[in-house]
Formats: structure tokens, C-alpha cells, sequence
């Protein structure tokens, strides 16, 4: 059997345990999703197209179609599909069960497709039509021994476009557990969606369809900030946007704040009711005019908390007061400018050049308030944030589309404010 085959060749990467076998068929990206129970995006199709000297193979993800011209831009060949008798010939696996695994050859090219790099984990077939694995795309790419990545299908983008989610937390993993339960408790009966490691965090992030996630540590002693610091920024990269953060009553918290710009962390992130602050203190000011000279964009969390359900220390007019003594600072107001405060939002804060995030809209505002805020603030100072490990993306995402959000509008609050704040692109 070919399922047999591929468990054999598997051995070699001590994966050939992880293949599933199914009682019903899997034979199209439908019937995979529904026996594996995942999204249909997340099934990895193996595609088999004719070259002159053979065949090539490309995996891409479930719900992308092949681009014909961007096809021939990359292969300079028309996307001719090979028949079900010549890809069983040349692959040994009948269509259905066509995978990338054990048919490395002279006459065959693998390409994996840029659509299924949104996903932390993927699903091929493994030679039958009832039959797959969960893989990695850094797996993927080196069980199938794959000649390389390439961008030629199209459809994906627009059901899983770009996304910055600017509002994450993650945890080493040595205090993950511990935080995570300590957090529970104060949490208004919200639970978590990871575990809150950089790994599981990542995992969700990916299996999320998000770009890049901005990854948002605080202080809650002065005596963390450099260790909080150092540790976000050895997990930062391209995909982890690491902040720093500051505690007013660290040593010597201008020099730390521009230890955070050294460092190459993305901006700082302060949360009045953990740090027992007031976001106006008068002490608070030299550290946002240190900000705004380096550049480095504040987030600040908005509004009510659970962790001090009967004081609200950061309200949108204190966060007005911050506004207008130093103009230069780029703030962020995390929950929509203020959490169960939209009120005071809207008199406060709309209109002004402060970006407020979408975190914990879909928990905390009804889909009418939430539509107000974006209209009376404005498209471009809106970030799409989550706050993993508190709330879904895909739901945050979708209250977006629920409320009409579409086209321009919905492309800049998802990814391209975001982008252009952080600096990632021109």
C-alpha cells in the first residue's frame, strides 16, 4: 500500500508514528478537513503539473487556486495538470492520495506554495485517500526535500489577508504555568486560548493566519525590567515583534528606556493597574518625552481591569492629559481607548492622534459601539489586537467583518497601520 510506502520513507525523520489513517475518505481538501477536523485552508493539496521531462509537484494550501499567470512568470510554462493515470505513473500515488514524500527524483520538481506559510501546521496526504500528517512547513519543506518556495497561486489572501495583531502576551517558559494560573483568577472568567510560551503562542498566532504579532511584556516590579527586557528581546524576529517595558520606579528608568531602543525592541508597554501607576503622574512625564525623542510608540492599557475591578487608574481623560503635554508621543490606547469606558472615549480621545486596538472588543463592546468608535476615530489610527492569550483573533477578526469593515478600510486596521507604524515596510 502506498500509505505503507510513505510510513517507511518517514522513518528517517522518526515521524512515520505521526501519519493518521482514516475510516472515510480524504480524498479532496473537503473530506481532509472534515476527517482531520481543521480548516480547509490547512490541508496541504498536492498538485502534479507536466514538464517537459517529467512532472513537478506543488503543495499549496486548501483554499488557493493556481494563478495561471504567475505560474508561467515562474516556470515559463503554461499549468497543464497532469492526467490521474500519468500522475500515478510518474508519482506512484493515485490522485487522492498524491503527497510529496518519496518521489524525489530527476524526472519530478517539488515547490511548496507561500500560502501555506500563514498556517504553524499543515496537512499533506501520505499516499492514500485516507491518510494524512501534521506537519510543520519547516517539516514539510524538508521531508519533501522540496526545490524551493514559490508565490503562484492566488484566492488565499482574500480569505486569510495580512494581519499584525499588536496586542499579545507570552511568558518564559519557567514561569509560564504559574503566571497563567495566578492570571486565571483575576481574569473576569475569561480563559485562556495558549499557554502563553513563546512556542504556543507562536503555534496559535500561526494556526491564526497572523503575519507577525507584536509581543507585549510588563513590569510589575521594578527590579524585572532588565530581565523582561533581555528575554523579549533574544525572542524577537520578524515574525515575535518584541516591546520592552519600564517600571517609573526602576534605578534608572531613561536609561532603560533607551536600553529598549538598543536593543531593537519596537516600542514599551505599561499597564497603570499592574504597575500601581497613574498614567498623568507628574513622574511619568520625563519617561514619554524619552519615548517620543527615540521614536518608540507607547501602548498603554485603557480603561477598566479585572486585576482592579473597583479603581480604573488609566481612563481616556487621563490619557488626553498625556496626550497634550507631549504631542510628539505616539500612544497606543489599548481595548479601543478605554475598556467599558466608550463614552469617555468618544469625548475624550476620538479624533485625536492616539491609535487605539481592538483587543477584547468582541468580549466587551456590542458589534453598534464597537462600528461608532471606528467611525468617530478613523480608519487609520484603528490596530487590530487580540490579546492573546485572552481572546481568539479569528473572532476579533470576524466582529471586523460583522460590522461591515471591508476593502481598504478592513486591509489598513488588520496590517497596514500596523505596518507603518512599526516601520515594516515603505
Amino acid at each position: 500500500m502506498s500509505v505503507e510506502r510513505v510510513k517507511k520513507y518517514l522513518e528517517q525523520f522518526g515521524a512515520q508514528q505521526r501519519v493518521m489513517e482514516f475510516d472515510k475518505s480524504s480524498a479532496t481538501v473537503e473530506l481532509a478537513a472534515q476527517a482531520v477536523g481543521t480548516d480547509a485552508a490547512r490541508i496541504a493539496k498536492t498538485l502534479s503539473f507536466e514538464t517537459d521531462g517529467g512532472c513537478m509537484l506543488l503543495v499549496a494550501a486548501g483554499d488557493a487556486r493556481v494563478d495561471n499567470p504567475a505560474f508561467k512568470h515562474r516556470f515559463g510554462r503554461k499549468a497543464r495538470m497532469l492526467t490521474p493515470e500519468r500522475a500515478l505513473e510518474l508519482t506512484g500515488y493515485a490522485v487522492g492520495g498524491v503527497c510529496p514524500f518519496d518521489v524525489k527524483s530527476d524526472s519530478v520538481e517539488i515547490y511548496l506554495d507561500e500560502s501555506l506559510r500563514r498556517f504553524g501546521t499543515v496537512y499533506p496526504a501520505c499516499g492514500s485517500s485516507n491518510s494524512a500528517i501534521e506537519l510543520t512547513c519547516d517539516e514539510l519543506e524538508r521531508f519533501s526535500h522540496a526545490d524551493g518556495w514559490v508565490d503562484v497561486c492566488r484566492g488565499w489572501r482574500e480569505t486569510y489577508p495580512r494581519v499584525i495583531d499588536m496586542h499579545a502576551h507570552m511568558f518564559p517558559d519557567a514561569i509560564a504555568q504559574r503566571t497563567m494560573d495566578k492570571l486565571v483568577t483575576v481574569a473576569d472568567g475569561l480563559r485562556p486560548v495558549t499557554d502563553a510560551t513563546h512556542d504556543g503562542t507562536v503555534r496559535h498566532m500561526r494556526n491564526c493566519a497572523i503575519s507577525a504579532f507584536a509581543a507585549l511584556p510588563i513590569a510589575t516590579k521594578p527590579t524585572q525590567c532588565t530581565s523582561i527586557n533581555n528575554w523579549t528581546a533574544s525572542m524577537s524576529d520578524d515574525y515575535v515583534l518584541g516591546f520592552g517595558t519600564v517600571h517609573p520606579d526602576f534605578e534608572n528608568p531613561i536609561a532603560e528606556i533607551e536600553r529598549v531602543k538598543a536593543l531593537g525592541l519596537h516600542g514599551l508597554k505599561l499597564h497603570p493597574d499592574y504597575q500601581h501607576i497613574y498614567p498623568d503622574e507628574e513622574r511619568m512625564f520625563p519617561l514619554y518625552e524619552k519615548m517620543a525623542e527615540l521614536g518608540l510608540p507607547v501602548v498603554l492599557h485603557a480603561g477598566w481591569d479585572p486585576v482592579s475591578p473597583d479603581l480604573t487608574r488609566s481612563t481616556p481623560e487621563r490619557l488626553r492629559r498625556v496626550l497634550d503635554r507631549v504631542p510628539g508621543l505616539t500612544m497606543i490606547a489599548a481595548h479601543m481607548g478605554g475598556m467599558k469606558m466608550s463614552d469617555d472615549v468618544i469625548k475624550y480621545l476620538c479624533g485625536c492622534d492616539v491609535y487605539f486596538d481592538t483587543s477584547m472588543s468582541y468580549v466587551y463592546l456590542t458589534p453598534e459601539r464597537f462600528r461608532l468608535l471606528i467611525d468617530q476615530h478613523g480608519v487609520d489610527h484603528i490596530l487590530f489586537g487580540s490579546d492573546c492569550p485572552w481572546s481568539d483573533a479569528k473572532r476579533q477578526i470576524q466582529m471586523l467583518r460583522d460590522v461591515g469593515i471591508e476593502g481598504d478600510a478592513l486591509d489598513k486596521i488588520l496590517y497596514r497601520n500596523a505596518a507603518k507604524l512599526l516601520g515594516l515596510e515603505e
